[in-house]
């Protein structure tokens, strides 16, 4: 799979392996003993593109569209939706820097396949929860700069889930909102999730510029992504991810930065 943090795109593009999977096997068992076995070949080949990493792939959709191709998929209309909802939001709606020509290639190429452009934006970007709003308001309430306005960071604390009957995925999304500040070239979300079990913190990392890889920083700390988006889980106070973040921006910028204390947004 891409580096991608996106956790909408991991669901969907399950939905599309899934999908694809029982397709290939109901349109197959009837004509051929080895039917099963194609399927589970289908099965193989997205597990394959789930636990792999393409650097110039724009999104987990353009990965297992690769596969698909290679093992003779048929894309129907429910499996292009999922893997264009995928491809839209892993490109920032082909506005990111990993939007290639290949990206919207494949855009026309699932629009072609029953894909429906409308439905996916109403669906992804039209169709907000209040509760995502309360919560949306929260990160931005806190929201900081670092080294000259360069860095934008924020927080969620797990008790803010619960004041506003918010779930986890709708988190997904605010930090879009940290990078589009004026001036930032990274953003930054560390979120408390709203559950107890699993790591006490996770990290949302954006880059707005090449100079700054933050899949770099996220491996430093056993995370991933690509260059200009990526994650990682911590155990750290929020100061001291603060901090570590810094330093790494610092050092990827050879050493250059303020180092004065936070604003607030």
């Amino acid at each position: 799979m891409s580096g991608t943090c996106s956790r909408v795109s991991a669901i969907v593009v399950s939905i599309a392996a899934l999908a694809a999977c029982s397709a290939f096997t109901s349109s197959a068992v009837a004509d051929s003993p080895g039917a099963l076995s194609g399927a589970a070949g289908v099965a193989s080949g997205a597990a394959t593109a789930a636990s792999s990493t393409v650097a110039d792939a724009s999104s987990t959709a353009e990965v297992l569209s690769d596969v698909f191709r290679e093992l003779g998929v048929v894309i129907t209309p429910e499996i292009a939706e999922a893997l264009y909802v995928a491809l839209v939001t892993d490109t920032g709606r082909f506005q990111y820097a990993n939007t290639t020509p290949k990206a919207l290639r494949l855009a026309a190429e699932l629009v072609e396949a029953g894909a429906n452009i409308h439905r996916v934006f109403q669906g992804v970007y039209e169709n907000v929860q209040f509760a995502k709003l309360k919560l949306l308001a929260r990160a931005l309430e806190r929201a900081q700069i670092f080294e000259g306005g360069a860095l934008v960071v924020s927080h969620l604390l797990r008790g803010d889930f619960a004041d506003v009957g918010a779930a986890e995925p709708y988190s997904e999304g605010i930090i879009d909102y940290l990078r589009a500040v004026e001036g930032a070239i990274v953003s930054v979300l560390i979120r408390e999730p709203p559950r107890s079990d699993g790591p006490t913190r996770r990290v949302s990392l954006r880059s707005s510029s090449d100079e700054v890889d933050v899949s770099a920083i996220a491996r430093k700390s056993q995370g991933g992504g690509h260059r200009q988006a990526a994650g990682f889980s911590s155990e750290l106070s929020i100061d001291q991810i603060t901090d570590f973040i810094r330093a790494e921006y610092r050092a990827q910028q050879g050493g250059q930065g303020d180092g004065g204390a936070a604003a607030g947004a």
